[in-house]
């Protein structure tokens, strides 16, 4: 059997070479530590001896490639796509999981084959393997041994891999007697399962890492600080209860992480001796005389027996003393400030993820759903969220969940809770492991009931906070009115303030005041699962036609209330435009003082509305904002377009209106960016400014804006209105045509004149202060103060089409040039630099030279100096701060 063992354990320097070493004489090696950790009264048996050593040949044997086939095995898809996710920083599509890069592949093959070779090893003791005339052989040659052993020997080597705790229900207590053998040939199977997994633990030393084994393979990385530490460890030794290791060679300053990787690794066989130790005690059977190792309690005692040189060896890793404050200051108002509702929109997006990640394990739940429930009792108000997703487990209930700062999602505990799940490429919302800990700006009374969606529903576990996060939360059995049926999650909050108090959850009229139904339909505008709202002060007046009605029945009695269902899944990419504008700014625009801005703004995002895609699905429904300030007499903000991140209200953007697709930019999810590709961007906006021009009733100005909106997206710019001239909009072809006749143009900053529309169609312009008519020369131009767009400073287009200067505030320039190179650095992205460029087309000069021809006045630090631009209705002339280019240096003092 040995010899079998060893041709097979030979073979891991293929699959796994820069593990230590694994082959034979490891196992060779196990002997030797367990004389030094058990007593004379220990000794084995003749069949405990066949036993244990048959297990320790063959315990690591599935680390070969003849013991496991990586490529073959369970869960290797969603790992390749975790480790991608780490990789690439982001989801990986399908494609990408596919076909990962190989040094992916192999990384995950390794650790797929250190996680499964104990499983393997059970089997190992019966297999057979077939030669290539046919025959069968084993490792285990002899048959009745093999017929009556081998499942025990299995047993035990797959052992060394679980958990202590697990051992005594895995193997019985009391010695086992096996017919034809001597009666005293009895087998103590715990006993062999902790000599095992203990000697395994503690053969660390040279004999493991050989220096010129380490050479010829050429190590790297984390593997080759393993192989440091491990060849410098001498075979340890039994002083006392402890197990000592010592070192002949310190460890030098370059070294100091293998020293580290050597400490960590001992304080691991000490938790080991301690844990077995307390076993065997808590059963009332014989222990180990080694109870531990020495001086791993600190590093400064581990330094006594392994050196140290040039360098003392301090732990100082970040900590955190007090979590449950770091949680309460971080977690709460402290990231997301004074807002109630960010508690409720968490809840739900990880409902939605529950839901979505259900709906990707088992293609036939079609019916996943999200329900928020305000209702009042005799102690005040309570909010509840529930769903009918995936449930969780009580590991990841009472460990990930209140694991603050780790995600579910993007953890290896998704591997195992729910397999498949990654290798999908799906996406969750929740990205930061924070999210749940949102609740507690609600209230601290906390209840969270939960099921795992395939385990039954006596298995439902309620976790209960009644003091925040500052107390030990509570961990019961659910009672059988709390149990959930169909799985899922349902999580309570006793609110701390009345929904309808000015801070409270419904109090706030900039968020939707009123009904925790208009809350929810601003909160969630685009999400994928079906959202319904039971509040009794909350109606929506609904048709349904027959199916609706036996639909919203069949939820109602799957969620134990009477509901109204305020979002259908994925159904914001199928509504009318008006339908879809009242969702995202309903209730806040039709109050009163909005109306005039509600019915103009619904008017125009009916007429411009049109879908943005990525991979010919529907990433958002956008138009161009055509209102301006003049228009409604204040600044139109309430309309702002709406960015979700999977479905869920994160930021707005300014100069457009409806809603589009992003990612969050940080962990409060109150900025995003807009996650569609550039040339989406562009061909949307193209065809934005071709439904413009037909658009009877917008007014001069507010064409202007939008153009300059579009143009920065990328839109073909040379025919759109991009100046005021006079008394006229002109287009780029028509700057040209001006930039030709002239030698100077002054530009002038629309925000600086008031510019009117007249019953002509022309344009009239006057000052700002005193409502003075201005008649402008004709090498005047008046740019549209429109900034770059919020939408554009998501994307890639705009620095390719406005490119912006390389000036570094940091740096030094000669006092002549920070003027001008600090005015380009924040004009060069704005209508006023694509008017610069264009003059500096015609007249064929780098914009920078226009702009260093400009002079300052050193008193105003960057400011233009004061040009005449026109005269006043009276004839007197009219100097304004105003931008000059000039064609000839001679010219640069023009006007």
């Amino acid at each position: 059997m040995r010899a079998n063992a060893a041709e097979i354990a030979s073979e891991t320097l293929r699959s796994a070479p820069d593990l230590t070493v694994h082959d034979i004489s490891h196992s060779d090696a196990l002997w030797d530590v367990a004389d030094e950790i058990c007593t004379p009264e220990m000794s084995f048996t003749p069949l405990e001896a066949f036993v244990f050593g048959a297990a320790a040949i063959i315990h690591d044997l599935g680390l070969s490639p003849l013991g496991t086939d990586s490529t073959q095995l369970e869960g290797r898809a969603d790992l390749i796509s975790l480790s991608l996710r780490k990789h690439l920083g982001r989801t990986p599509s399908k494609n990408e999981i596919e076909n990962p890069p190989e040094e992916v592949t192999s990384s995950v093959d390794q650790q797929l084959l250190r996680e499964n070779h104990a499983r393997k090893a059970e089997v190992l003791a019966k297999e057979g393997f077939e030669t290539s005339s046919g025959q069968i052989i084993y490792i285990l040659s002899d048959a009745e041994l093999r017929t009556r052993l081998g499942d025990l020997i299995g047993k035990l080597a797959h052992s060394h891999y679980w958990p202590v705790d697990d051992l005594p229900s895995q193997f019985d207590q009391r010695p086992l007697s096996l017919p034809g053998f001597p009666r005293d040939w009895v087998v103590d199977r715990l006993k062999l399962a902790c000599i095992l997994r203990l000697t395994d633990a503690a053969q660390l030393d040279i004999r493991r890492a050989p220096i010129f084994s380490r050479i010829v393979r050429q190590v790297r990385g984390l593997s080759a600080l393993h192989w440091e530490f491990q060849e410098r460890l001498e075979r340890p030794t039994r002083v006392g209860t402890r197990l000592s290791y010592a070192c002949l060679r310190p460890f030098q300053r370059d070294t100091s992480q293998a020293w580290w990787l050597a400490y960590d690794y001992l304080r691991e066989v000490d938790g080991e001796f301690r844990r077995a130790d307390s076993l065997l005690h808590d059963l009332d059977v014989p222990s180990f005389p080694v109870t531990g190792v020495t001086g791993v309690e600190t590093p400064e005692r581990f330094r006594r027996s392994i050196p140290t040189d040039g360098w003392v060896p301090i732990d100082a890793r970040l900590r955190v003393s007090d979590i449950p404050r770091l949680v309460q200051q971080i977690g709460g108002e402290a990231l997301y400030g004074d807002q109630p509702h960010v508690g409720l929109r968490e809840l739900v997006q990880n409902s939605v993820d529950a839901v979505a990640a259900r709906q990707q394990v088992d293609p036939t739940f079609t019916r996943g759903q999200v329900s928020v429930h305000l209702h009042e009792d005799e102690d005040g108000w309570i909010l509840r969220v529930e769903d009918n997703g995936i449930g969780m487990s009580r590991s990841v209930l009472t460990d990930t969940l209140l694991d603050f700062g780790s995600s579910l999602w993007r953890s290896n505990d998704a591997r195992s809770e729910h397999p498949g799940l990654l290798e999908t490429g799906w996406e969750s919302i929740g990205r930061y492991g924070i999210g749940f800990y949102a609740v507690f700006l609600l209230g601290d009374q906390v209840q969270v009931c939960t099921n795992k969606y395939d385990e039954a529903a006596v298995d439902t576990s309620v976790l209960e906070f009644d003091h925040g996060v500052l107390v030990r939360p509570l961990l019961r059995e659910a009672s059988r009115q709390e149990r959930l049926t169909h799985g899922g999650t349902s999580v309570s909050v006793r609110l701390r303030r009345n929904p309808y108090d000015d801070r409270g959850l419904l109090g706030d009229p900039d968020i939707r005041g009123g009904f925790i139904g208009d809350l929810c339909e601003s909160l969630f505008p685009a999400i994928e699962v079906s959202l319904n709202v039971c509040d009794p002060q909350f109606s929506r007046a609904y048709e349904l036609d027959d199916d609706a009605d036996i639909a919203q029945e069949a939820r109602n009695g799957e969620l134990g209330c009477d509901t109204d269902t305020v979002i259908v899944g994925r159904d914001w990419s199928s509504l009318s435009s008006a339908e879809l504008f009242v969702r995202l700014y309903g209730p806040t625009m039709m109050r009163e003082v909005d109306e005039q801005q509600s019915l103009l703004s619904l008017e125009r995002f009916a007429m411009l509305e049109r879908p943005l895609y990525v991979e010919s699905e529907v990433v958002g429904r956008l138009a161009v904002s055509t209102t301006t300030q003049e228009e409604i007499g204040y600044y139109p903000r309430t309309s702002d377009a709406v960015v979700c991140v999977g479905g869920v209200r994160t930021d707005s953007k300014q100069n457009f209106t409806g809603v589009i697709f992003g990612v969050p930019d940080r962990a409060s999810r109150d900025l995003a960016t807009v996650a569609v590709p550039s040339e989406e961007i562009t061909r949307w906006a193209n065809e934005q400014f071709s439904l413009l021009i037909d658009i009877e009733g917008i007014s001069k100005k507010s064409l202007l804006k939008a153009c300059d909106s579009l143009r920065a997206l990328g839109a073909e710019c040379m025919r759109m209105p991009g100046a005021i001239a006079r008394d006229r909009l002109i287009n780029y072809e028509e700057v040209k045509d001006l930039a030709s006749q002239h030698s100077t143009l002054l530009i002038l900053r629309e925000e600086d004149l008031s510019c009117f529309e007249t019953e002509g169609g022309g344009i009239e312009i006057r000052s700002k202060q005193t409502g003075e008519r201005l008649l402008l020369n004709e090498n005047v131009l008046i740019a549209s103060t429109t900034s770059w767009s919020d939408l554009m400073s998501s994307v890639v287009v705009s620095s390719n089409l406005r490119p912006k200067s390389d000036f570094s505030p940091r740096e030094h320039y000669p006092h002549s040039e920070v003027g001008w190179r600090r005015h380009w650095w924040y004009m060069c992205d704005t209508a006023q630099g694509d008017l610069v460029r264009i003059v500096s087309s015609v007249w064929d000069i780098e914009p920078e030279q226009l702009m260093a021809r400009d002079r300052y006045d050193p008193r105003r630090a960057y400011d233009p100096v004061f040009r005449t631009i026109g005269q006043w209705q009276g004839g007197k002339p009219a100097t304004l701060s105003a931008l000059t280019l000039s064609r000839d240096l001679q010219d640069q003092d023009a006007g």
